[in-house]
């Protein structure tokens, strides 16, 4: 079984070494940097998540076949769903189990608007959120490469337009954290979206709390796997 990850606005697959290292045992644990991010991040970044899709697709079309599952935080659980949803409609292999986390469902959309605040409010968001290192956000030069890829991402999230679809023949296991701004109807209602087995786990942290609760986060992960990730 294959894991296949997918970073948060403005992060990148170093975000989740820690959770990799936990479910080595368990899974083949491989990320995804879309462009902007990571080792990528001289490319220009997209801001739309049907171009994000487009660019997982042509880069990873080769690793989606066979017992795989699909994993992404917040914009990436997002990109994780289209992504699912294209191998439905396109016939191709489906994930095993899709994990969402950190979002609220696509029928909700993205309530709090943050793409085009000013610099100084998208700071302070950035910092309460607590995995933007308050150093780099105040490095002018630092945070004039990060500025755009947060922008572009957010800007991805918040202009997404769901389109209802057929529900997904797939287990999904939505994880959410207690003091997110998503609420818990928000992040219930992925249970619309699946036609096969539907779990809802809720971690007492806030947005970030896959890296706060790691352990209980890949201990949650491996049950789901398990349980779902077939022979």
């Amino acid at each position: 079984m294959k894991v296949i990850a997918f970073p948060f606005a403005g992060g990148t697959s170093l975000a989740y070494r820690g959770l990799a290292n936990q479910l080595r045992d368990v899974a083949a644990f491989e990320t995804f940097d879309p462009p902007g991010h990571g080792a990528r991040m001289d490319e220009e970044p997209l801001c739309e998540l049907g171009l994000i899709v487009d660019d997982v697709v042509r880069h990873m079309a080769p690793q989606l076949h066979g017992r795989y599952a699909l994993f992404g935080h917040s914009m990436g659980a997002y990109v994780a769903y289209l992504l699912a949803r294209r191998a439905a409609r396109e016939g191709l292999e489906l994930p095993r189990v899709l994990f969402v986390s950190g979002a609220s469902a696509p029928s909700h959309g993205v309530r709090v608007k943050r793409a085009a605040l000013p610099r100084e409010d998208l700071v302070r968001e950035l910092e309460s959120m607590g995995r933007y290192p308050p150093h780099l956000l105040a490095d002018e030069a630092l945070s004039r490469k990060l500025f755009p890829i947060v922008r572009a991402d957010l800007q991805a999230i918040e202009t997404y337009r769901h389109d209802p679809g057929p529900p997904l023949p797939i287990a999904l296991v939505v994880l959410h954290g207690s003091e997110d701004v998503v609420t818990h109807g928000e992040a219930s209602a992925w249970r619309d979206e699946t036609s096969g087995p539907f779990e809802h786990h809720v971690f007492d942290d806030g947005h970030f709390f896959f890296v706060e609760r790691e352990p209980e986060v890949a201990a949650c992960i491996t049950r789901a796997l398990r349980a779902h990730g077939g022979p």
